[in-house]
This record gives C-alpha cells, structure tokens and sequence, in this order.
C-alpha cells in the first residue's frame, strides 16, 4: 500500500449537510467544534501517491463482496457484503490506533506494519517560521488495490476511526471515489457509513451510476479497447466522460508518457492512436522538448 496525501474525515449533520476540512487547510483532519447532533459519515484516505484511482479496485471489491457490477446502481453498487477476518484494530506500542486490511498476514497485523513508512506522522513546512515542525494532523492512511490502513495518536481521531470500523462489523460500509462525490474535494478512496449516507448524495451516485452504464454500452460498441489491445496499445487509464456539450471523451494515461501524449481525446482521435497517427503520439519536437523538461537540456543535446 501506498500513503493517500492529505487525509481527512467526512461528517454529516443532522439536516443531511456534508462537512470536510477545507482542502487548503492542510493541517486539519477533521472539522472543528462540531455540533453534537452531526456525525461520522466517512474518512477519505486521500490520493496524489495512489494511481488506483485510475486502475481500479476490484480486489478489493472482491475480498468485501462488494458487487460493483453494471446493471446495479447507487449505494447498493458500492455497499460491502462480508467482511475478511485480515480486517483488525491494531493498537502501536507509540499510542497510535486504527484499522487495517491486508490480504496476508505475517504472524500479526502488528509485525507487518511496524516498519511501515506510509503509516507514521512526517514533518510539515512552517511558513511563518520557515522550517519544519510536527505534523498536528495525525492522522495517516495508505491503500492499494488490495489493502488499507487508517491510524491515528490523536484520541478523536481514533475515536472516529473506531466508529468507521464497527459499521464495517455489520456490513453498513460502502468504497467510493471522491471524483463521484463533488461535495468530497480531496481527491482519493472514500470508506463510508452507508446508511449514514444523505438521500441526495445517493440519488445522486445513482444517477452517475446509470449515466456511466450508458457511457460503457457507447465504448462496448465502439471496440476502441480491442483495437488498442490488438495494436499493441497500452495504458493505465483510458477513462470516458461525457462533457457538457454531449460529446464523450476519454482521458488517457499511457503506458509510454515519454513518447505519448495524456490528456483529453475523442473517440476519433484514440482510433487514430492506434494507427500512430493524430495528437496523441508525439512529435519528434514534443519528445526532444519532454526529455528536457525531464533530463535537462544538456543531457538531451549530448544525446542527440
């Protein structure tokens, strides 16, 4: 697993209003001096240093039962149905306290996250005082496509951390991206309380839910992915949206970004990928001028 940047807890108050920490405010996990009718909706493991987000997360599905399948929409797509016994509280010998599932186990849970990295506190910049000081957010989340952790020293955020866990005991967890959720700034994996979930955030999920099955029947019948598989194509992500205007575009992570471009692309011009023709493959120009963005420009001139 890899460490999910910023990391930080969802609430939801009594009239249905979702509540985050700003995304600017990154020394904040949760919303302070909270009214004591709202509650813990969710913790939101955070993204920039996980490309799963692009790839997927259908182990996890799997291990959960979660049946993330087309034809079925909202919540119930998203809602866990069993829980793995690898899912435990740990507790640190330094005071920190969270949940964690992995696929394996070596001996405890305890020994196999002691010496991990991702999980433990760094130092953040002071910009008034210009040097490093202690993190005052606690908090630290890491997952892959195949495991998660959320620990915490800090007592309120255990405590929230705990509440998230014993709903997962009874099966009321949903897994969802903060890209489905608008009111969810922070980008990244979002573990849920399902029933704790306002009706317009699920009516909402379900009507993205039945656009993006309309928007998968459109990619089907292009068989643009076989034509990229059967040329020799490859990418992390080939992910299609439907813009404002109607038109569906597809957003392209390639395996090659030294020679490929990313970006935004029509159908037309992905088909045209595939015979190394269009805006997608680069220029001679756009290839010299990335190496140099990269390597420098001396390097890439004593190359040439």
């Amino acid at each position: 697993m890899r460490r999910g940047s910023n990391p930080v807890f969802i609430h939801v108050a009594a009239d249905g209003l979702i509540l985050a920490p700003d995304k600017r405010n990154r020394e904040q996990s949760a919303v302070l001096d909270l009214d004591p009718t709202t509650r813990t909706l969710a913790v939101n493991l955070g993204a920039d240093y996980c490309a799963e987000h692009e790839w997927g997360i259908k182990k996890l599905y799997e291990a959960f039962g979660v049946k993330h399948e087309i034809g079925t929409y909202g919540i119930k797509k998203r809602k866990i149905t069993r829980v793995p016994k690898s899912l435990v509280w740990v507790k640190f010998i330094d005071g920190r306290q969270g949940f964690v599932y992995r696929n394996f186990w070596f001996k405890s849970a305890e020994v196999s996250l002691v010496d991990d990295s991702d999980l433990k506190s760094y130092e953040v910049f002071d910009r008034e005082k210009r040097k490093m000081k202690a993190n005052p957010v606690q908090l630290c989340c890491a997952w892959s496509d195949d495991d998660f952790a959320c620990v915490s020293s800090d007592p309120t955020d255990i405590k929230y951390l705990r509440e998230i866990f014993d709903q997962f005991q009874k099966k009321n967890i949903i897994f969802t991206f903060s890209n489905a959720l608008p009111a969810f700034e922070n980008p990244g994996l979002i573990i849920a309380i399902a029933n704790r979930m306002p009706k317009e955030v699920a009516d909402m999920l379900a009507k993205a839910d039945k656009e993006s099955h309309e928007i998968e029947k459109f990619v089907v019948k292009s068989k643009v992915r076989e034509l990229l598989k059967e040329k020799g194509k490859g990418y992390f992500a080939l992910s299609p949206k439907r813009w404002e205007d109607g038109s569906i575009k597809f957003w392209l992570n390639p395996y090659d970004p030294h020679k490929v471009n990313y970006g935004w692309f029509t159908l037309e011009q992905v088909r045209q990928w595939a015979d190394d023709k269009g805006p997608i493959p680069m220029s001679p120009a756009q290839i010299i001028k990335h190496h140099e963005n990269r390597y420098g420009k001396k390097k890439v001139m004593a190359i040439q």
